[in-house]
């Protein structure tokens, strides 16, 4: 995902954030409850894909909050169907991936979360900044296309990822929470995975784009839009 989409996307988003607060001026809910617990459902898109997530917190008090949060997200590549290559000097020869990338991550985290401002703003919404550490699975399953044979061929690599950012909740009526999240992932394994396998002869001057063959880093960007519940 290109600057350019993620700064259009937060836009629209904060925008209609600010059309749903000033929908509800005039109407004051308990924002700032001590003894509050929420858990719900985010939306991801990230640098090298999207996917769905879920949390639960715990508030500690009106200002810190404690919890967990997972997210199941399927990797995308700008290489995610087959490429052929000719060499008219030569030879024709084929460079090609067997299938699309089929990479999934699941990042699992503890949460911090650090609301501000809880005494110098009297609405329906508080900016909080957050901090998140965990492991995370990568289920990488060969790119063939027998549904079987992936599941029963499928590897995993284990890694220890964490998560920092900021964003806003807002308090839609008495127990429903939106929030707008945005910040960085750190996801670093040891060694590459979504290793491709290539049919045809290959030249030894080739070079193979960075994240063609493999990587080891899918960090990035994070965008998060949550839909939660109060109890």
């Amino acid at each position: 995902m290109n600057g350019k989409r993620y700064i259009l996307i937060t836009f629209l988003t904060i925008y209609f954030f600010l059309l749903l607060n000033s929908s509800l001026a005039g109407k004051r809910f308990n924002i700032d409850d001590p003894y509050a617990k929420y858990g719900g459902l985010t939306l991801i898109q990230t640098d090298r894909g999207s996917g769905l997530g879920g949390f639960f917190e715990w508030s500690i008090n009106t200002s810190n909050r404690i919890g967990i949060n997972a997210s199941l997200l399927m990797v995308k590549g700008k290489y995610d169907y087959p490429i052929v290559v000719y060499d008219y000097s030569y030879r024709p020869y084929v460079i090609e991936k067997s299938d699309k990338k089929r990479l999934s991550l699941l990042p699992v985290y503890a949460n911090y979360k650090r609301i501000l401002f809880t005494d110098a703003i009297a609405n329906n919404f508080r900016p909080f900044l957050n901090i998140s550490l965990g492991p995370v699975i990568a289920f990488d399953p060969p790119n063939i296309p027998d549904f079987l044979k992936r599941w029963k061929k499928m590897t995993t690599a284990y890694t220890f990822g964490g998560r920092i950012g900021a964003g806003v909740d807002f308090l839609y009526g008495p127990g429903t929470i939106i929030t707008l999240y945005f910040g960085y992932d750190y996801i670093h394994f040891a060694k590459k995975i979504d290793i491709t396998k290539y049919e045809g002869e290959i030249p030894e001057d080739w070079v193979f784009p960075e994240d063609y063959n493999g990587l080891k880093n899918y960090s990035g960007l994070i965008l998060k839009i949550g839909f939660g519940k109060k109890y």
